[in-house]
């Protein structure tokens, strides 16, 4: 068996679709670590967090010779053709297992081109995360895009203003879609250097006068649908608080008692409604500082999926973001988490 440490080396900013971090070879072997070793073929399902390190079995020391350390390494590279069907595997859940156009998704995301990271453990391995923008205005027809729509449409809730404000960001120029899926166990380091390159591929782009899509670029604020748990017991991490509830750098999720718990509701206005009675436990970490500084966001759940490890329960996050507002989750991303890039 296999103890997998993954660590990040140090990453340096290079030229999209050539992203790459130093690797080393943790030891001279033929076995190597596979993709399977950061997922459980679930997206919803928990990770395994335990703080205890697996034990050989039995007494003898031919037993513990079995147990080899490895050590992970990851490169970032941008979207190419290869990539098409880890992509896919990635982002097949995207919409709660509803059918939809998932190829023309990934082929907008290959189309974009030098804007977005994948990461990969080797060159020619499938993707084990990705993180792109795509421009709601220039997508508005594609059948995903449509079909993204109707998906959040159906799911906000009603009775307010939110579905108006809904409306609004999915129709006005200038709203990027952020698409942000990593495998099971994917290590937190991930985040920091994934969102720094994201937005300097950004900035980059809206501010190449000479390229013809540059204006696609020029995002005025970011949509996202993300992954949570929902525990209704309010023992973690309370919703769109901002405390590091992956501080531990392990992907486990603090937790705060029901007195800690802040945050806006799920309109941004505070308000008695029933997310405020459940918590929220982030499955990356970057979602929680971006959902402290959303102007609006709402959890719903995700449906025919049995109820989680301890009780948490497999929901959705949509939010919000306005693109001023996302240099202080990145200070505070990098400030609890760390950054190499």
């Amino acid at each position: 068996c296999y103890l997998i440490h993954p660590t990040m080396p140090p990453i340096s900013k290079k030229k999209p679709l050539k992203r790459k971090a130093k690797k080393e070879e943790a030891e001279e072997d033929d076995d190597e670590p596979s993709i399977s070793d950061f997922s459980s073929g679930d997206d919803d399902e928990f990770p395994d967090v335990s703080d205890e390190e697996p034990e050989a079995s039995g007494d003898d020391d031919d037993d513990d010779e079995d147990v080899k350390e490895i050590t992970v390494e990851f490169e970032f590279f941008g979207p190419e053709e290869k990539d098409f069907l880890g992509l896919k595997a990635l982002l097949s859940n995207y919409l709660n297992g509803e059918l939809f156009d998932s190829s023309g998704l990934i082929d907008a995301i290959i189309a974009e081109g030098d804007v977005g990271s994948v990461v990969k453990t080797d060159e020619d391995d499938d993707p084990i995360a990705v993180m792109t923008v795509l421009n709601l205005a220039k997508y508005k027809d594609a059948a995903f895009m449509r079909q993204l729509r109707e998906f959040l449409a159906a799911r906000c809730p009603k009775g307010g203003d939110l579905p108006q404000k809904l409306e609004q960001a999915l129709s006005s120029p200038g709203t990027g879609l952020i698409l942000n899926e990593r495998l099971l166990n994917s290590p937190p380091k991930l985040a920091p250097p994934l969102l720094k390159f994201l937005m300097d591929e950004v900035a980059e782009r809206a501010a190449d006068t000479s390229d013809p899509d540059s204006a696609h670029f020029q995002y005025a604020r970011y949509l996202l649908v993300t992954r949570v748990w929902v525990d209704k017991s309010g023992q973690a991490q309370g919703a769109g608080a901002a405390g590091p509830s992956t501080s531990k750098g392990d992907g486990r999720p603090a937790k705060k008692s029901k007195q800690e718990e802040g945050g806006a509701g799920p309109s941004g206005s505070g308000g008695s409604s029933s997310e405020l009675d459940s918590a929220l436990v982030f499955v990356r970490p970057e979602d929680e500082y971006l959902a402290a500084r959303a102007s609006w966001r709402w959890v719903f759940p995700v449906e025919g999926r049995p109820v989680g490890k301890d009780g948490l329960q497999p929901h959705r996050l949509a939010m919000l973001v306005e693109a001023g507002k996302v240099g202080g989750a990145q200070a505070e991303l990098d400030a609890v988490v760390g950054n190499m890039a």
